[in-house]
């Protein structure tokens, strides 16, 4: 096991501060740091922090690996096909979550 894999079993994203800079790391290299509803989660949670903390100047994302993103997390909106309504609840939540989030 290396180093990274040690990483993201414990954090899909990581959080540092630099001074006035809040450094924010995509931390699921193995997936390419898709964009998984805990990910579009945790990073929405963040960036409500960072806009609270006038102290914070710049955010930088960053990730693990070698992608920085590839985008949604394609294995997890096709586990979804598997639920009654055929994943349609979860598309259209994490869809929002993901417009919101960009936005």
């Amino acid at each position: 096991m290396t180093m990274t894999d040690k990483i993201e079993e414990t954090a899909t994203l990581l959080a540092e501060r630099h001074g006035k800079v809040e450094l924010l790391t995509f931390n699921r290299a193995k997936s390419r740091n898709s964009l998984s509803e805990n990910m579009i989660d945790q990073l929405s949670s963040e960036l409500r922090r960072i806009d609270q903390d006038k102290t914070i100047r710049v955010v930088v994302l960053a990730s693990t690996g070698t992608v920085f993103s590839a985008g949604h997390d394609l294995k997890e909106l096709e586990a979804h096909r598997q639920d009654p309504d055929g994943g349609r609840e979860f598309y259209v939540r994490i869809f929002a979550k993901c417009s919101a989030l960009m936005q």
